[in-house]
């Protein structure tokens, strides 16, 4: 009650009703007496419909009342069993509960709701935010809950375990079918209208192909990533495999902890198809074999994953990225300089800056984290932390506004005219071997910036995922010395102060390994800037 009272004096009639179900007309009469200290003005919110007493219900009403929730809390000191949870889960109603009973076992952060410890109303109290700041999330969430209830009283098995005891013979349980393991809300997928996105049939994609190529299609392979939110497909024709890439509309979470976001509830797939068709036109790259605008298609040649491990892979691609064909007009980039000398000062400011951006350079993705800009990206850095205040530690929430404070002040030091181009998700991953040369796939979040910042997002990915023991240090040395040193080092500061934001919604606890990073670029900065 504490943690959703909390809620709503934040965001007042934006903060969904609480109803309470179960107890007797006597248990509840004592409840609302203990309530009533804490909160003074019960009786108005009960009149306004925000506090509802439901008592005792039914299978049907307690059905009904689900299918009109965001979430199901189930706060319990102990619970030996928990069934309400697996209903609830079946309902597709995600739950929030104590790491007891069913919930202990069968409750997944980000997966169907949330283990929040007994008697922390502040956690309590972050994971039920998500729920306000996101109004979607409780449907992708949601579809997780319901597909783990149907496997869960699939092994619970209870009729024929019953009718076992009796020595009746009952049929073998059938196996997990191929495919129960897709996690929606990793996938960002939506199950709403207009969101919902409907499989293509193999059918479908083997003439698509064979229309495109003239070759015969066969031996169709779906979801051959589960790391990419977009469907994947290899197909094999007459001169060898390629690849079938279909951007869809997903879920975006940029307003779980982004102020500048905040109503970006999703990605749609049309525009992701839309940047990287023309980042590969505007190239003229002859990886892009061709294209289906309808169902947003990238039939694409099949390139050669590289050789993380091998020593001359990372600088190979270092170079690509310094050397490789411009896709911006000149136009586009002197807009985007002018657009980007307005001032930074303000809220209001940097959300003008966005939206003169999307209006007016519609052919690139610039996301509100700032990521392709790093002056821009420390220009809101004071408001993404007071956005976030209630889900960071005081002594890190001190920190991050020291570092963010001087990055903020020298960032526009570093800022390079130089402008091209960028691909905000730099990462190793995304590099193939094409014969000998290297090459780049993945151009969904293009956006206009300047070289120094997807070296410094390659680095900064290499240094978290395959530095085997490499210091940082050895690392950074590998900036070109015709890039501007603090400039790469600033924005690398800024993807790793992000990213401590993120995780910090994301997980309610610290992350000392991030924060760690960014102290050491925080502090080589301020030496070298010496």
């Amino acid at each position: 009650m504490n943690a959703w009272y909390h809620l709503y004096r934040k965001y007042g009639e934006q903060c969904p009703a609480l109803w309470m179900v179960g107890g007797s007309l006597e248990e509840i009469s004592t409840l609302r007496k203990e309530v009533k200290k804490q909160i003074t003005n019960l009786d108005e919110l009960e009149q306004k419909g925000r506090i509802v007493w439901w008592g005792y219900l039914d299978a049907a009403g307690l059905s009904t009342i689900l299918l009109k929730s965001h979430l199901m809390l189930a706060h319990s000191r102990y619970e030996p069993g928990g069934r309400v949870v697996v209903e609830a889960m079946g309902e597709g109603v995600p739950v929030i509960a104590t790491p007891n009973g069913f919930a202990k076992d069968y409750i997944r952060d980000w997966r169907n709701g949330f283990l929040v410890a007994y008697g922390n109303v502040k956690e309590l109290f972050l994971r039920m935010e998500h729920f306000i700041r996101h109004p979607f999330l409780s449907n992708a969430l949601g579809q997780n809950a319901r597909k783990d209830a149907r496997e869960i009283i699939r092994k619970w098995n209870f009729l024929d375990n019953h009718l076992m005891a009796y020595g009746l013979e009952v049929e073998e349980e059938p196996k997990e079918k191929e495919g129960d393991s897709y996690d929606y809300f990793k996938m960002r997928h939506i199950h709403l209208f207009p969101y919902y996105h409907i499989p293509l049939s193999e059918g479908y994609l083997r003439n698509k192909f064979e229309e495109i190529t003239g070759q015969s299609a066969r031996d169709i392979q779906t979801g051959i990533d589960s790391d990419y939110t977009s469907h994947i497909f290899s197909i094999s024709g007459d001169t060898g495999p390629f690849i079938l890439k279909q951007s869809y509309t997903r879920l975006g979470i940029t307003p779980l902890f982004n102020p500048f976001g905040k109503e970006k509830y999703v990605r749609q797939g049309s525009r992701h198809f839309e940047l990287e068709l023309t980042v590969y036109r505007r190239t003229g790259s002859d990886v892009l074999v061709g294209s289906d605008p309808v169902h947003q298609l990238l039939l694409l040649r099949n390139l050669t994953p590289g050789e993380y491990t091998d020593p001359e892979f990372l600088p190979a691609c270092i170079r690509y990225l310094m050397t490789r064909k411009e896709a911006a007009t000149q136009e586009e980039l002197d807009l985007f300089h002018t657009i980007m000398q307005s001032p930074m000062d303000t809220y209001e400011q940097i959300q003008h800056i966005y939206e003169r951006l999307e209006t007016d350079l519609p052919a690139w993705y610039f996301e509100v984290s700032g990521l392709f800009y790093g002056k821009l990206g420390w220009a809101e850095s004071p408001f993404l932390l007071t956005y976030n205040a209630e889900y960071i530690e005081t002594d890190l929430l001190h920190t991050l506004q020291e570092i963010a404070t001087y990055f903020k002040e020298t960032a526009s030091l570093y800022d390079r005219k130089e402008l091209r181009y960028v691909n905000t998700d730099t990462k190793l991953k995304h590099f193939m071997m094409d014969g000998t040369q290297v090459r780049m796939i993945d151009f969904e979040r293009c956006a206009l910036g300047y070289k120094e910042n997807e070296i410094a997002s390659l680095l900064y990915d290499y240094i978290l995922n395959y530095s085997s023991g490499k210091t940082v240090e050895e690392i950074l040395e590998l900036i070109p010395v015709e890039l501007n040193r603090q400039t790469v080092l600033t924005d690398m500061a800024y993807r790793v102060f992000y990213d401590i934001l993120v995780e910090s919604v994301m997980k309610c606890k610290p992350l000392t390994p991030l924060t760690g990073l960014l102290e050491i670029l925080y502090h080589k900065t301020r030496q070298e800037q010496k």
